[in-house]
């Protein structure tokens, strides 16, 4: 197996389990994010949570975290959405080996 196909193999994976596509104006919800390490080695950084809205950041929050290698975990923060309606993005964003991992889930504040 070559370097740049172990490297692929070898990875961080964060996703957001949030469902629902449309919630009330300036509600908080509960926001899961499960993050797996794929690597053997220990990870610490932070989740950025961010809602965006016309790929603005308008609300953003982050959660520092610490997984072991080959580990698990699903970290769980409340977050105030827009009083305004529109379409929104939630993201979930994780940095690693210098790369940015992405879940993201489209709602609308209806």
């Amino acid at each position: 197996m070559d370097e740049k196909t172990k490297k692929k193999q070898c990875c961080l994976f964060a996703f957001l389990d949030v469902w629902d596509s449309s919630f009330a104006p300036g509600c908080t919800i509960d926001v899961p994010v499960h993050i797996i390490n794929d690597t053997c080695e220990k990870w610490n950084g932070f989740i950025e949570l961010s809602v965006m809205f016309e790929g603005e950041k308008v609300n953003r929050q982050n959660i520092s975290c610490e997984l072991a290698g080959l580990g698990k975990e699903v970290y769980e923060e409340k977050m105030k959405l827009p009083s305004e309606k529109g379409k929104y993005e939630l993201v979930a964003e994780i940095t690693y080996n210098s790369e940015s991992v992405k879940s993201i889930r489209d709602f609308k504040i209806k």
